[in-house]
């Protein structure tokens, strides 16, 4: 709301104050105010003078500046500098002139806002001292003797010219005139120069002025103030061959054109100059006199014989009228030639009435809006043009119109449609155009048959390949499905249903697409809780734009109690691996469930060299993925399939550090597998004799005649127990890991006692001291045969494991 205040007196003397509102427009305009802030009064000609103003406004600015003029100038000459966008302070710096005589310069700010709403402040003066020093002087150096009176048409005419300017030089350059003060052109080049004395020397090109002709030169300076100055007029007679005449005609045009048709004109010129204009001129006779239409402009274009063809469209074409067409040209030593007029009939079409469909979809999904490419020709304007479908199984009559749009009058192409098709029908689209213009009307069928579509569905979706039949407790299972589409998909997602929750589905992670063909897969794992005998039911489901769905058969998977686990599990990681020999002996585990990982370690030697390999028999076998890492846990090789056409594994590495190595396995299938780790850097140790389980095995009772001098094994009294988990025999000695088991509170010493396999004196390796349960490694120096046994010193007693003999006789 706006107000304005009333104040009137009662016939008592009372001052009443009465508040008169009034209703602001809802459409109120923008406002706009700018005032200059800064400025001189009084200032010397030559410098620019600074200039602040301010834009205050509503609404958005486009547009703000100053504007500028002398007084004795007229508005018209007004100029323009400090060009900015918005509101608040601005400024600028504004040239003056340099001139004997003092002068007023006027100043005033202006902005613009969206919409063409403008402000402007009121002028403002500034009075210009007079300065009876030129910023700059120009004249040409001797031209009685540099300049020639006369010059061959086609010889480069020298000139040398000199200036002096008190400010830097923006533009300096000669310029020609045909006469004394008339209009000029730059006959040189425009160069610029700092500020001083500087001496050019240019030539001025005289091909293009006929013999007979005079030019008067004149040397021009302009400085970045604006400030310009002008030499003495010199002039040059030109002599010589006269330049030949400009030819323009026109070589062909047909000898008639039908309504709407284009109009194709062969053209060409012979110049001795290049082209400022050329372009072909129409009208018809029927139109006003003086109406000129223009066909594309060619200039500029370089001089000799040129060639053009035009395809003039010409519109609106009745027939009887006459089509008019000439050709001008002009160049840039003044010639212009406007050829004679060429007169094209315009005659009638032989028909009043043709449609035809040029292009559609031959197979289109259901509930799809077909789009079509129509060509129409018609001598009036089209009322209204449509298509026409219907299925194959229906008659003529039973027809639906599809949307319809009118036309002029004309040869074109035009979109149509129909649709949408086939929300409850299958079979073919049959589909003809239809147009009614002032003749009458006309159907494609009289020119072409039906333009077939075979309707398919909206969308298909099917599970490929068909998931397994059963899958047991654990199991991970990759569904593969897929999803095409005639119309864009708004929901996409693999659903699943547990027997024991009927009728509750499960969306997957749900995905939308435009309309095409796509390949999905989805994770389903059986979590080990699923009892068996459980029934997991697939299917995929899809969504699209107009509401349609579809979606796959429903597949059935029946859950199974976890089968096939192998003696060593629980071995899912490096620390629950199961000690494996690297004499390339044999374990044999299982995949059981397929996300099922086990895990062997073996002690590794500094430089010496390993193959990891797994072997899955031929039917039933795991697909395994080995990885190894190092006493540090790092990833230190890794292998899918060893071979091409293999789904066993392989893997060799040279061990950085002595310690122990932990494989992991991996099976993409479940299924039995063998694995063996092999030092390839030592051949392996001869046969085990009778008595020995052989390298790395778990050893006999130390109570025999041969071991006399070794402890008997003592028990596990449930809290404490020693093992030997491996003994690899090397060139000089041999490596052997012992494991404790024993509560994380104690701390035992632990060593390896050893003698001859045939008696002899027991001797023992340097003890290494640990916490709870751990295992160490040992360097025992001895060659083999050779009986070994562990000890374990702790809570005061000694704890002794079996006594394992290691290689066969010297």
């Amino acid at each position: 709301m706006s107000g304005a205040k009333l104040t009137v007196k009662s016939a008592v003397g009372m001052t009443l104050v009465v508040l008169v509102l009034a209703a602001a427009s809802a459409s109120a305009q923008p406002t706009c105010s700018t005032y200059l802030l800064s400025y001189p009064t009084l200032t010397p000609m030559g410098p620019r003078i600074p200039v602040t103003w301010v834009v205050e406004s509503t609404g958005t600015v486009e547009l703000t500046e100053i504007r500028y003029r002398l007084a004795t100038e007229m508005p018209e000459a007004e100029k323009r500098v400090g060009q900015r966008t918005g509101t608040g302070v601005f400024s600028t710096t504004v040239p003056t002139a340099r001139s004997p005589e003092g002068v007023v310069l006027l100043l005033r700010s202006y902005a613009r806002l969206a919409g063409g709403i403008e402000c402007s402040s009121g002028y403002r003066t500034v009075l210009l001292l007079p300065n009876p020093e030129p910023v700059c002087t120009v004249d040409f150096v001797d031209p009685e003797t540099t300049i020639p009176a006369t010059i061959d048409r086609g010889t480069p005419l020298p000139v040398t010219y000199q200036f002096t300017s008190g400010e830097s030089v923006t533009h300096t350059n000669v310029h020609v005139m045909l006469v004394p003060g008339g209009s000029s052109v730059d006959a040189t080049p425009p160069r610029s120069r700092p500020a001083g004395t500087h001496q050019i020397t240019e030539n001025i090109d005289t091909t293009w002025y006929q013999p007979g002709t005079v030019l008067y030169l004149q040397g021009h300076v302009r400085t970045d103030h604006n400030n310009e100055c002008y030499s003495e007029i010199v002039q040059v007679e030109i002599t010589g061959t006269p330049i030949p005449p400009l030819v323009v005609e026109i070589t062909d045009v047909p000898a008639e054109v039908r309504p709407f048709e284009t109009v194709p004109v062969q053209w060409q010129c012979n110049s001795p100059s290049p082209l400022t204009d050329a372009r072909l001129e129409w009208w018809l006779d029927s139109e006003p006199p003086g109406t000129i239409h223009y066909g594309p402009q060619k200039a500029p274009q370089g001089a000799g014989l040129r060639q053009f063809t035009d395809d003039l469209t010409i519109s609106p074409m009745t027939p009887g009228d006459v089509i008019n067409i000439a050709a001008r040209v002009s160049n840039s030593t003044g010639d212009e030639v406007v050829t004679a007029t060429e007169r094209v009939p315009i005659v009638a079409y032989p028909f009043d009435c043709r449609i035809e469909i040029a292009d559609g979809p031959t197979t289109a999904g259901r509930g799809e809006v077909l789009d079509f490419t129509v060509d129409l020709v018609s001598s009036s304007p089209v009322d209204q043009a449509r298509l026409l479908w219907r299925y194959d199984s229906e008659p003529v009559e039973a027809e639906r119109p599809g949307p319809w749009s009118s036309f002029p009058a004309g040869v074109q192409t035009v979109p149509l449609q129909v649709g949408p098709v086939g929300l409850e029908q299958g079979g073919t689209v049959l589909v003809r155009a239809w147009m009614q213009n002032q003749a009458g009307e006309c159907f494609s069928t009289d020119v072409q048959p039906y333009w077939q579509v075979s309707l398919t569905a909206a969308c298909t979706t099917d599970i490929s390949p068909a998931p397994p039949l059963t899958l047991e407790q654990g199991d991970l299972a990759t569904i593969q499905w897929n999803v095409t589409s005639a119309l864009d998909i708004t929901k996409a997602v693999l659903q699943r249903q547990w027997s024991t929750e009927p009728g509750v589905w499960v969306d997957g992670p749900v995905r939308s697409a435009a309309a095409g063909s796509y390949g999905f897969q989805d994770d389903v794992l059986i979590d080990s809780s699923r009892e068996p005998g459980t029934v997991l039911t697939l299917r995929t489901y899809v969504e699209t734009t107009l509401g349609i769905t579809c979606q796959s058969p429903e597949y059935a998977i029946t859950i199974e109690a976890l089968s096939g686990a192998d003696e060593y599990e629980e071995d899912n990681s490096c620390d629950d691996a199961t000690p494996i020999t690297t004499d390339g002996q044999h374990q044999t585990h299982t995949i059981a469930p397929n996300t099922d990982v086990d895990a062997v370690a073996f002690p590794g030697l500094s430089g010496e060299t390993y193959v990891v390999e797994t072997f899955p028999p031929a039917t039933a076998g795991a697909d395994t993925i080995v990885e190894v890492y190092d006493p540090d846990g790092l990833l230190v090789g890794s292998n899918d399939d060893k071979a091409q056409g293999e789904i066993g594994s392989r893997v060799q590495l040279t061990a950085a550090k002595d310690g122990t190595y932990c494989v992991l396995v991996r099976g993409k299938t479940r299924g039995e597998y063998d694995i063996s780790v092999t030092n390839i850097s030592t051949p392996p140790p001869p046969p085990p004799p009778p008595e020995s389980t052989g390298a790395g095995a778990k050893g006999d009772d130390t109570s025999s005649d041969s071991t006399a001098s070794l402890p008997v094994a003592q028990p596990s009294d449930g809290a404490v127990s020693v093992r030997i988990v491996s003994a690899l025999i090397r060139k000089d000695d041999v490596l052997v890991v012992v494991a404790v088991t024993a509560p994380a509170e104690l701390r035992s010493k632990l060593t390896v006692r050893w003698q001859g396999a045939d008696g002899g004196a027991v001797r023992s390796t340097p003890a290494q001291t640990g916490a709870g349960s751990y295992r160490a490694t040992f360097a025992v120096p001895s060659r083999a045969p050779v009986r070994l046994q562990a000890c374990a010193f702790v809570n005061g007693a000694e704890r002794f494991s079996n006594a394992v003999t290691v290689g066969g006789e010297h």
